[in-house]
């Protein structure tokens, strides 16, 4: 697969080796055909340590403001390729076979831009049975070890800025992730042979907010939150960017998000973010950026079903262009 693939849903890591052949129907229409192979990743041992293959075709579009680009990847991990996200269980899978078939849009003019990515996803899966991930897999809470799981899943973002002048535009997104459904006889939606849940792969990411979305500074995330490996997840943001200057810039976002499906504890609202960005373009190409976030969390953003603190993050950051 490309190495950006539906804006970071399916793939965003360049550290893969990939073989890639394109043929040019028309000075707007491209077919690419990728090949994809990552053995870097996962917790088997040897050459096993996480290996998988994909294959993508995705014919692009160009327009006078729009690019369409149809895709399809088929992914296969084989031996021990622990590198799945699976229910926020990381380091659990022997094999996938993993299909995802989707749509990329995005409409550009001077002063408005639109996207919109949507994913379905099925194939099947096998829980691992590997020494390797010892302490992750418990016979209570995955019966299924060692047997095959299907799973069929879907994920869409959507968004876009409207310039209202060349100092200030307003912007918005979309993010949305099927979960797995939970009852009372399966509280914790792992022993379900049939998985609604999104997959999200290791190599996946795709930031939103500062601290539940993996951000400028996106080292940890809270309890509950996915990060930017979109699974399980329904977010709503809105923001605002102010340039009083050529060098000076403020954005202002705010973030609503909850989990698609209940917790184990029955919680579903993550909570409420705010997020400022103050960014500075110092001489001989230098760029200071200051973050300050703040997170009013909700009680699904936590280990035990009650929320008692509100993460906050400050940082800064220095970057050099050459």
């Amino acid at each position: 697969m490309p190495s950006e693939l539906a804006r970071g849903l399916i793939c965003d890591d360049e550290s893969v080796f990939q073989v890639q052949a394109i043929w040019q129907a028309s000075r707007s229409l491209y077919f690419p055909i990728t090949y994809t192979r990552n053995d870097s990743f996962g917790i088997g041992k040897g050459d096993d340590r996480g290996t998988y293959d994909a294959f993508t075709v995705n014919p692009i579009f160009f327009g006078h403001n729009t690019f369409v680009s149809p895709f399809y990847t088929y992914t296969r991990a084989r031996d021990k390729a622990d590198t799945i996200e699976f229910n926020h269980f990381k380091d659990i899978l022997s094999t996938l076979d993993r299909h995802d078939v989707g749509l990329d849009v995005r409409v550009e003019t001077e002063r408005f831009s639109l996207w919109f990515t949507g994913v379905r996803q099925f194939g099947s899966m096998t829980l691992s049975d590997s020494d390797n991930v010892t302490g992750l897999v418990f016979a209570g809470v995955f019966p299924a070890t060692g047997e095959e799981v299907d799973f069929e899943g879907w994920a869409l973002n959507c968004g876009g800025n409207i310039e209202i002048s060349p100092s200030f535009d307003i912007h918005s997104e979309f993010i949305y992730a099927t979960g797995e459904e939970k009852d009372a006889d399966d509280p914790s939606g792992l022993m379900d042979k049939k998985q609604g849940q999104f997959l999200a792969f290791k190599l996946t990411s795709h930031p939103w907010a500062e601290i539940m979305g993996s951000g400028m500074f996106g080292n940890q995330v809270p309890a509950g939150s996915p990060g930017d490996e979109i699974s399980d997840i329904i977010a709503y943001g809105l923001g605002v960017t102010c340039k009083p200057t050529d060098k000076l810039s403020f954005r202002l976002d705010g973030w609503y998000a909850e989990l698609e499906e209940e917790n184990t504890f029955g919680e579903k609202d993550l909570g409420t973010e705010i997020n400022l960005k103050t960014s500075y373009k110092l001489p001989k190409d230098l760029n200071v950026d200051i973050v300050a976030a703040y997170l009013f969390a909700d009680d699904a953003t936590s280990t035990t079903g009650t929320s008692t603190d509100d993460p906050y993050e400050i940082g800064v950051q220095l970057t050099c262009g050459f």
